[in-house]
């Protein structure tokens, strides 16, 4: 399983064309290759259109990919914990990403993504990137 961060869709839907966004373009031409979306994902690319017709699109192309909830209670301690833990280790985590890391270390998912926040919880806490080389 692959989530995709909202750094890569924003890249995707914005026409830009990087590792990342290649990538998700293989993914998404292959049917069989099941791709998250999260909650906080979805929220964080609809968020970033000047228009509802934009944002109706895209959502309709999000929402035809396995849809998770990363943000739940059963999440909230583990986050908690990997927050302390990279604290303790000098890393500051936006909070959107500590659960988007969480969720996906937590269910044993790839994450694909453009933001370097996750490098972190890559080193530290075992979370797997979709790599392409040094970031």
């Amino acid at each position: 399983m692959i989530a995709v961060d909202s750094s890569v869709w924003i890249d995707h839907f914005n026409g830009r064309r990087t590792e990342q966004t290649a990538r998700l373009g293989v993914l998404l031409d292959d049917e069989n290759l099941p791709i998250l979306v999260g909650d906080i994902i979805m929220y964080e690319v609809l968020c970033g259109f000047r228009t509802s017709r934009a944002a109706m699109a895209a959502r309709t192309l999000l929402e035809k990919r396995v849809l998770v909830t990363m943000l739940g209670f059963e999440l909230v301690h583990r986050a908690i914990e990997h927050r302390h833990t990279l604290r303790a280790k000098g890393a500051t985590i936006p909070t959107p990403d500590i659960f988007i890391g969480t969720y996906c270390i937590e269910a044993g998912a790839e994450l694909l993504t453009a933001d370097r926040d996750f490098l972190p919880m890559r080193d530290h806490l075992g979370l797997r990137l979709v790599e392409f080389g040094v970031i």
